[in-house]
């Protein structure tokens, strides 16, 4: 994608949302989108992070400890995955994208 049109649509967001804010949060968003102008520059990738494009796949069986009536849904017919079980799964993959940690 064009990064001039990325960055139009950028200012643009932040000049209109700035118009629906007080006076002090407007100034910061009109300041934030003339900075954004033509001195932007896109920072350096961080090598603590994992590339833009990255992506994992991990299998999960769901077991009867996973679902939402064990984790405490009040209806104990409720032997759906559950939501928290899920979170922690979308967790453990985007950790395993992750550099290995630097040495202390």
């Amino acid at each position: 994608m064009n990064d001039s049109i990325v960055m139009s649509t950028l200012e643009a967001a932040l000049a209109d949302a700035a118009g629906h804010l007080d006076n002090g949060a407007e100034e910061l968003l009109l300041q934030a989108a003339a900075l954004i102008g033509d001195g932007f520059e896109r920072p350096a990738p961080s090598p603590h992070l994992p590339e833009p494009v990255a992506s994992g796949i991990k299998t999960f069986v769901v077991g009867s400890d996973d679902t939402a009536s064990a984790m405490g849904h009040p209806d104990p017919l409720m032997a759906v995955l559950g939501s928290p079980r899920l979170a922690l799964w979308f967790e453990i993959v985007a950790t395993s994208l992750l550099p290995p940690r630097p040495p202390e």
